[in-house]
């Protein structure tokens, strides 16, 4: 080859490497980006609010953050009226497999994006309480607060709990009252209000902090490490929340031992690829310039993100999956677990389209009071395999 073509050669590889850069450069943001949360005070809607006007400001996206329930979350996501949601990956799966109150609504092909926290989350009861223990609530006579909205709080609360304890549910049922509300911020605050005896609120949340600080004050109540059976338990019916220790969050909170939540960034399959890689690599690359805003912006790291799907049952979006690549963060054996994640979320959808469709055709009312509807949906999804992290 003569000098002269070598040169052309080289020349050309600059000018295409050059285009890369300019396209990569010239990536425009949308106008804006909805995120849907949990209620104000929440932990996702205290985290995405604190570190929203960084991202609005390098990005020129005017975002916006609309409190709700993992149910208003996941159907909002399904109707395209949000962009982002935000969900605890335990209420991601009951949403999806169509668990209590979520079983009369559509599903739809959603997508992890990033990961937004890991929380550790605790049930409390007010410091003035006649309950020192967890273990109290097997004497009777005591109120759990449950979040009806929320299918992942309803299943902590009245299955996860009771397991805890060594109590079949139907045991529970005699010696617990439920006192069943309308989101999962009425749930939080009930114990302090006097709406119940307990309930349960993430750690580093504005509303752990409130309570906190407020005239009856909180008693955290353990659930002790050293209880191995109970916590085996737990996890046979709360696989997506792990036993730890409080590291962050409220003071009161601090060293004890209570069940750690992962908060997911979710969107669906066909929203926009490079915007999505365009969102991850943000995450990553301003890292340092978000991570002070609040306590949980600390835990959107890229080595939690990598080190949770590691064990995610949930299909990760191409344009996620396109960023770990170009990092060294996605491998062959990531594509095989992502393939069989997208088979059974698929095979979950089509049980719910296939049970309305036949509800229709035979008038039966898509109410989760209606027993005829239930039992026809059991039937169509009765034999796939659960949702559950890869452990």
């Amino acid at each position: 080859m003569s000098k002269k073509l070598i040169i052309m050669f080289l020349i050309s590889l600059l000018i295409f490497a050059g285009m890369g850069v300019l396209a990569s450069a010239e990536f425009k943001w949308p106008d804006s980006l909805i995120y849907g949360t949990y209620d104000v005070g929440g932990g996702p809607y205290t985290t995405v609010t604190a570190y929203s006007p960084i991202l609005e400001k390098l990005t020129g996206m005017k975002v916006r953050v609309i409190p709700g329930s993992p149910t208003t979350a996941y159907k909002d996501l399904i109707a395209g009226k949000i962009d982002l949601a935000t969900f605890e990956g335990m209420a991601t799966i009951f949403n999806h497999e169509g668990r209590g109150g979520a079983s009369i609504y559509p599903k739809g092909q959603i997508r992890l994006v990033y990961m937004l926290m890991d929380s550790p989350l605790f049930f409390y009861t007010a410091a003035d309480s006649k309950i020192e223990t967890i273990y109290d609530l097997k004497k009777g006579g005591f109120k759990v607060a449950v979040a009806v909205s929320d299918p992942g709080d309803q299943a902590i609360c009245e299955d996860g709990l009771p397991a805890f304890l060594g109590l079949t549910r139907e045991e529970a049922d005699k010696l617990i009252t439920w006192v069943k509300l309308g989101s999962w911020g009425e749930q939080t605050k009930a114990a302090i209000e006097g709406t119940a005896d307990v309930s349960c609120v993430p750690a580093a949340s504005a509303s752990a902090y409130e309570y906190a600080a407020s005239p009856r004050g909180i008693r955290v109540l353990d659930m002790p490490l050293s209880d191995k059976e109970g916590w085996e338990r737990w996890l046979a019916i709360e696989p997506g929340f792990m036993p730890g220790e409080c590291t962050y969050g409220v003071d009161e909170a601090l060293g004890h031992d209570m069940f750690i939540g992962y908060y997911l960034i979710t969107a669906l399959v066909d929203t926009d690829e490079e915007m999505i890689y365009q969102l991850t690599k943000w995450h990553n690359e301003n890292y340092d310039g978000f991570k002070d805003q609040h306590p949980n912006c600390a835990r959107i790291r890229m080595d939690s993100f990598r080190s949770f799907l590691d064990i995610s049952p949930f299909p990760v979006h191409e344009g996620t999956i396109r960023y770990l690549r170009e990092i060294g963060k996605w491998t062959v054996e990531d594509d095989k677990w992502n393939e069989e994640a997208i088979d059974l979320m698929e095979k979950y959808i089509e049980a719910w389209d296939n049970a309305a469709a036949e509800a229709k055709s035979k008038n039966i009312e898509i109410s989760v009071a209606n027993q005829q509807w239930l039992d026809l949906y059991d039937g169509y999804k009765r034999d796939l395999p659960p949702i559950v992290p890869r452990l």
